[in-house]
Order: C-alpha cells, then sequence, then structure tokens
C-alpha cells in the first residue's frame, strides 16, 4: 500500500472478490478517500483474489545512470517520470526494460545490473481496471547518446540530472517511485562495497 499524504488509513476485512470490488470502485468514484488496508486469514488467496479484479499488465523500466553520475529523467504527462513501458509477449522484463528506456530516451544502455524491485499501479482505461506491473533495472546509460524523447508516448523531455535534483523531482511525481529509491540506495551501499573489497 501506497500512503495518501496526511489520509487516516482504515483497515478492511475481506471475505470475497465482490467486498474487494465494492472498495475499489468507492475508491474510484471518490467516497472512500482513505489509505486502505485490506486484510484476511488467508493473504495468498487475497492476493489471488484482488488481482483477478484486473487485468494485469506487465512492464519493465530502467534507473538510468551515467558515467558522470548523472540520472535520466523524462517528462511525461506534466510529471518527471522514469522511462517504462509494457513488455512485448515474447519478451523478459529484462529485455524489455532496456528495449523501452532506449525507445523512450535515445540513450544507449551500457550495462544492466540487478533488478531492483517490481511495482504496481492501477488505472482505467475504457471501462477496465488494469494493474500495471513494472520491473525496475539499475543500468549504466551512454553519456554520448543524443536524448531523443519519444514524441508518440507523449514524453516531451529526455533531460540527465545531478542525484539531488533527480530525488527532488521523483519524490513530487509518482507514489510507487518511493520504492524504487529506496531500493536504489540499497543497490548502491552493496556496490560501494564490492568495489572497496575489490580494491583492497
Amino acid at each position: 500500500m501506497v500512503q495518501k499524504k496526511d489520509n487516516p488509513v482504515e483497515i478492511y476485512p475481506v471475505s470475497g472478490k465482490a467486498s474487494i470490488k465494492k472498495i475499489i470502485t468507492a475508491i474510484e468514484v471518490g467516497s472512500l478517500r482513505s489509505n486502505v488496508i485490506l486484510c484476511s486469514e488467508d493473504i495468498k488467496k487475497l492476493k489471488n483474489q484482488f488481482f483477478s479484479c484486473f487485468k494485469m499488465i506487465e512492464a519493465g523500466g530502467g534507473l538510468v545512470r551515467n558515467k558522470k553520475n548523472q540520472y535520466l529523467l523524462i517528462h511525461r504527462k506534466k510529471k518527471w517520470d522514469l522511462p517504462k513501458g509494457k513488455l512485448e509477449s515474447d519478451e523478459s522484463p529484462r529485455g524489455g526494460a532496456v528495449r523501452e528506456v532506449e525507445e523512450e530516451t535515445g540513450v544507449g544502455i551500457i550495462n544492466i545490473y540487478d533488478k531492483l524491485c517490481k511495482t504496481y499501479h492501477t488505472y482505467k482505461l475504457k471501462d477496465e481496471w488494469i494493474l500495471k506491473k513494472t520491473h525496475w533495472y539499475m543500468m549504466k546509460g551512454d553519456v554520448s547518446s543524443k536524448l531523443v524523447p519519444q514524441e508518440e508516448e507523449g514524453i516531451s523531455q529526455v533531460e540527465w540530472v545531478n542525484r539531488d535534483t533527480f530525488r527532488e523531482r521523483i519524490k513530487a511525481s509518482y507514489p510507487t517511485f518511493n520504492c524504487v529509491l529506496i531500493e536504489e540506495k540499497a543497490w548502491n551501499k552493496r556496490y560501494n562495497e564490492a568495489v572497496a573489497i575489490q580494491k583492497l
């Protein structure tokens, strides 16, 4: 659950898919504005029932840095964003993440490191609830690549920014990015420790 700032938290025991759909509808129409925690005696069953209320779409994306320790951002739908997109039917999450980053930004990916995390977000498309599962990877991008925003995907800008600007813009963007930032911090720690060991 991603909390909305200053909103209360309410706990809802659920007994089946019908009760989950009622809660989703209440959130959609605005009659339920609190942060919601769903609970059940069988958490696996609850997860399956919740997921079955949506059409699942899988996507891949990257948190990309270059050799100057700059971070890659795109601007889309009036928000700063990380490059990501829907996987093709025959793609692995890893391969799809690289393809989407390169297509949306023009930046060549030199290396793809560890998977950082996966995030979920929902939206409605033509009266159908969508649950998008995005696989996030740590990547190294080629700083010499020409930045080319993929305009047909609604991307207006592509920029390399320093770490402070990156964190400031991402924290003001979508709440699920907080998970990516947390995992990137942990990845940095592991990476720096590995580099220090190699220097011994």
